[in-house]
């Protein structure tokens, strides 16, 4: 526990005190990072998890998007950019 006569930083869901001297509040945003118990912990943990599965998306989509130019050069279908793959890429930026 911080003394007395020392402002400290508390963080609302663990309890964990920083020393404070009225300007720097790098400890206390270091700890909300890490912190288990805070929500924006869970949030960014959840991003984490979800820019993961979107990279696997994204593997796949291109996957199957290859298959559709293989296709094209084939002559099974006509233009890749009518192709699902290609359009779902597209939406999210990774055309």
């Amino acid at each position: 526990m911080t003394p007395p006569d020392v402002l400290a930083l508390t963080c609302i869901y663990c309890g964990r005190e920083y020393p404070f001297d009225g300007v720097d509040v790098a400890a206390l945003d270091a700890h909300v990072k890490v912190c288990e118990k805070h929500p924006l912990h869970k949030a960014l943990s959840r991003v984490r998890e979800l820019e993961a599965k979107l990279g696997k998306a994204v593997t796949a989509l291109r996957w199957y998007e290859q298959d559709d130019v293989r296709s094209v050069e084939q002559g099974i279908v006509e233009k890749v950019e009518d192709r699902p793959a290609r359009a779902a890429l597209a939406e999210i930026g990774e055309a």
